[in-house]
């Protein structure tokens, strides 16, 4: 896995993005930032809101450095996030993550409503509590789990 993080718009108007346990460097983190305003873009077009769906659960922990970068980023599509943004729902197991989370959203004010949540069941419940919309975040974690791996999955044209 050479990104940071992994865009999936497949089930809009939920966005999943993962975010991947890779050493992080700033070529990365802009490329993150690209992807990013690319899909506030397109919602500008559509003229939609995204409900965005992050998973942290193989990030470690992210260093300092990017922790502030992010929450710079965070302060330039602040207006953006209001705009296109109707909810963030952020999948995460780790407690110390999850604090560590807590403690930016009291220091920082969200553009978005935000909840942190330890399970995909928690996320569904959350998602249609907040959204009224149903939707099975299972369904991306299990068309997608080849993303895990360091090779897509091939298809044997032998057997077609």
């Amino acid at each position: 896995m050479n990104s940071f993080s992994t865009f999936i718009s497949d089930f809009r108007p939920f966005l999943y993005i993962r975010f991947h346990d890779v050493n992080i460097s700033e070529s990365l983190f802009e490329e993150y930032k690209e992807n990013y305003l690319k899909e506030l873009l397109v919602c500008k077009q559509n003229k939609e809101k995204i409900i965005l769906i992050i998973d942290v659960n193989e990030l470690p922990g992210l260093p300092l450095q990017y922790m502030v970068k992010q929450k710079e980023f965070n302060k330039q599509v602040f207006h953006l996030n209001e705009k296109y943004v109707e909810c963030v729902f952020i999948y995460c197991k780790n407690k110390m993550m999850k604090q560590m989370i807590q403690m930016n959203m009291m220091l920082e004010k969200t553009a978005a409503p935000l909840y942190i949540c330890r399970s995909v069941e928690k996320l569904n419940r959350s998602i249609q509590k907040h959204t009224k919309k149903e939707f099975d975040c299972q369904q991306i974690m299990v068309k997608y789990s080849h993303l895990d791996k360091e090779e897509e999955p091939t298809v044997d044209l032998e057997d077609s």
